[in-house]
C-alpha cells in the first residue's frame, strides 16, 4: 500500500526530454550535479550505439529556494565520450566521477580556489579493479567509502555488490571488503548512499523483495553488534515497477533527491525531490476506483502484452577500438538454455530474452587471433515496457607479452586433479592455442598462503602441468608450453580475506612468451 511521501518533479530547469539521473547534492543544498543524456549543450554531437546521446555531467545552483537552469559542467569533467558523476562530498569540494576505462573506474576531481575543477584522477587499486566500479558514497567523516562493483566474489558470481573501504593512517583507501549478505544478494545492488547520521545506508537492489527493476532500501548499522539491519523497502510511490536508484538525502534525513521513471516525467528518467515518509506509520489507504475496459482495436496490441528484453552487444578491439565480427554464444537462465545472437551490423549483435523471472546468462565471445571473453549479465523478467541493455565488449589481441587469468578451472581440494566441469573453459583456451600456433605459451599456477610454502609451490606447478597435459591429450605438442608454478609468491590481492583475497589468488594464468623457433 502507498506510503505518505511527497514527491516533486524538479521541472524543466533540471530535467529534459532525455534521461536525467544520478543527482548528487551538497549538504547545504546549494549545488547539484547530475548525469544527463540530453542533446542540448552535449559535449558530443554524435550518438552512442544505443542511439542516445552521450552522458554528460550538468550542474545547477540553488538560489532563493529554487534550482536554477542546469548547465554543462564543462572540461575537464566532461570529455567527448561518456562522462558521469557519482558523488559529492558535503562541502562540494570533491566530485567523484565514473569513467569507462579499465572496465569502469572511479575518479576524483577537486574544486580549485578559482572555482574550476581539477583534472580527474583515479582512486587507488584497492577501490578500482579490472572490473566495473559503478557508484560511490563517502561517510560524513570522510573516512569510509562505499561503492558498487561487479568484481567476482566467487568464480560464478559477478553481479554488482556493495563494498566498503576505510582510510589508513596515511590517508589512503585500504583494502575493499564486501559489505555482506544482509545487503548484497545474488542479483545487482547499486547506488549506495551513507546518510549524514553515519549509520543509515540507502541503496538500490534488484534482489530483495521489490516492485520490479531496482528498488530503494535502507539499512542501519549497529556499532555494538557490528551488523546491518534487515533492509527495508521504502515502498510505493517512491519505488515503482521501473528502476528507482541513486537516492541521496540531506542532513536531517527527512528529505532527499533521486531519479525515477514516472508518468509525470519530462523524459524517461527524471530527477525528483522527495519528502520521506515515516516508515513506522501504517501505509495510507487508497479508495478503489472503477476502471473502464479499454476499447479494443485490431491494430493496437493489448495494453498488458509483455515485451522481450533486448541485449545489444558491440564487440571491438581493445587497442584500436575498431569493431570486430565475432562468434557469440549465450547460455544460462533457469534451465541453462541457449539464446541465439543475431548480427545486426559491423560488430553489433542482438539477442532477445523471454524469461518470466530475472535470470543470469553467460556470454562467451570468441574470434581468431584474440583472447576469448566471458561476461555474465543479469537479465530482468519480461514486462510491459521496452527494456534494452547495451554493452561494449573489449577483446585483447593475442601477441607476445599478453597474459590472462583463466577462471572457471576447478581442482579437487589440495590436489592437481582437474574436475570435469573445467572442460568447457579448457576447450576455449585450447581453441585460442590452436588458432595461434606460432607462439610459445606459459601456463602458470598460483596459490594463496594457506599451507606450507614448499607444498604450495609444488601444488601450483602440478596444477599448471595438469592444464598442459589436457592440451597435449587434445593434440598439442608439449614443446609449445612452459610450465611454471609460483605458489604464493605473486598474489593478486591480500590473503587476509577469503572472498576478495585468497580465492582470487588461487588461479591459473596463460601468457604468450615468444615466437616458436
Amino acid at each position: 500500500m502507498p506510503r505518505d511521501y511527497t514527491i516533486e518533479n524538479l521541472g524543466p530547469t533540471i530535467n529534459s526530454e532525455w534521461d536525467d539521473f544520478a543527482p548528487v547534492v551538497t549538504a547545504d543544498e546549494s549545488f547539484m550535479a547530475f548525469t544527463t543524456r540530453r542533446q542540448e549543450d552535449n559535449t558530443n554531437a554524435d550518438v552512442f550505439e544505443d542511439m542516445l546521446f552521450y552522458e554528460d555531467v550538468f550542474y545547477s545552483v540553488r538560489s532563493e529556494g529554487k534550482w536554477q537552469q542546469a548547465k554543462n559542467i564543462g572540461p575537464p569533467i566532461n570529455i567527448k565520450y561518456h562522462s558521469s558523476n557519482l558523488a559529492i562530498n558535503p562541502d562540494g569540494s570533491e566530485l567523484y566521477l565514473y569513467k569507462s576505462q579499465n572496465g569502469g573506474d572511479i575518479f576524483l576531481s577537486e574544486k580549485t580556489p578559482n572555482g574550476s575543477w581539477s583534472e580527474p584522477v583515479p582512486l587507488n587499486d584497492n577501490i578500482n579493479s579490472t572490473f566495473s566500479e559503478n557508484s560511490v558514497s563517502i561517510s560524513p567523516d570522510g573516512n569510509t567509502l562505499y561503492f558498487s562493483s561487479d568484481r567476482p566474489i566467487t568464480e560464478d558470481k559477478t553481479d554488482l555488490d556493495i563494498y566498503y573501504s576505510k582510510k589508513d593512517r596515511k590517508g589512503e583507501w585500504g583494502v575493499a571488503k564486501n559489505i555482506g549478505s544482509v545487503i548484497n544478494t545474488e542479483f545487482d545492488e547499486d547506488g549506495p548512499f551513507m546518510d549524514y547520521d553515519g549509520k543509515t545506508l540507502y541503496f538500490s537492489s534488484k534482489g530483495h523483495k521489490g516492485m520490479g527493476g531496482y528498488d530503494i532500501y535502507k539499512s542501519e548499522y549497529n556499532e555494538e553488534t557490528e551488523e546491518w539491519s534487515e533492509p527495508i523497502n521504502l515502498g510505493y510511490p517512491m519505488n515503482s515497477p521501473d528502476n528507482d536508484i541513486y537516492f541521496v538525502s540531506i542532513p536531517g534525513g527527512k528529505r532527499g533527491y533521486y531519479a525515477s521513471a514516472k508518468a509525470d516525467g519530462l523524459g524517461f528518467t527524471d530527477i525528483y525531490h522527495i519528502q520521506l515518509a515515516d516508515l513506522d506509520a501504517p501505509p495510507k489507504k487508497v479508495e478503489a476506483k472503477k476502471v473502464e475496459p479499454p476499447v479494443e482495436s485490431e491494430n493496437v496490441p493489448p495494453v498488458n502484452e509483455k515485451m522481450p528484453v533486448i541485449l545489444v552487444l558491440k564487440t571491438v578491439d581493445k587497442a584500436t577500438k575498431q569493431t570486430l565480427d565475432v562468434d557469440i554464444t549465450i547460455e544460462g537462465g533457469q534451465s541453462g538454455q541457449v539464446v541465439q545472437a543475431q548480427r545486426i551490423g559491423s560488430g553489433l549483435y542482438q539477442a532477445e530474452f523471454t524469461n518470466e523471472t530475472a535470470a543470469q546468462y553467460k556470454v562467451t565471445v570468441q574470434k581468431p587471433g584474440y583472447m576469448y571473453k566471458n561476461i555474465s549479465f543479469d537479465i530482468p523478467e519480461i514486462s510491459t515496457k521496452n527494456t534494452k541493455i547495451a554493452k561494449q565488449i573489449l577483446l585483447d589481441k593475442i601477441q607476445v607479452g599478453y597474459s590472462q587469468v583463466i577462471r572457471n578451472i576447478y581442482f579437487d581440494f589440495g590436489t592437481a586433479r582437474l574436475k570435469a566441469n573445467s572442460s568447457p573453459e579448457l576447450d576455449k583456451l585450447l581453441k585460442v592455442i590452436e588458432e595461434n600456433p606460432r607462439y610459445i605459451i606459459e601456463i602458470s599456477g598460483h596459490t594463496d598462503n594457506v599451507g606450507g610454502k614448499e607444498f604450495n609451490l609444488g601444488l601450483s606447478k602440478r596444477r599448471a602441468r595438469s592444464v598442459v597435459n589436457y592440451m597435449i591429450r587434445k593434440g598439442q605438442s608439449d614443446g609449445r608450453f612452459l610450465v611454471e608454478g609460483y605458489g604464493e609468491e605473486r598474489p593478486m590481492a591480500s590473503n587476509d580475506d577469503e572472498v576478495m583475497g585468497r580465492e582470487l589468488n588461487r588461479r591459473v594464468e596463460f601468457k604468450v612468451l615468444r615466437f616458436k623457433q
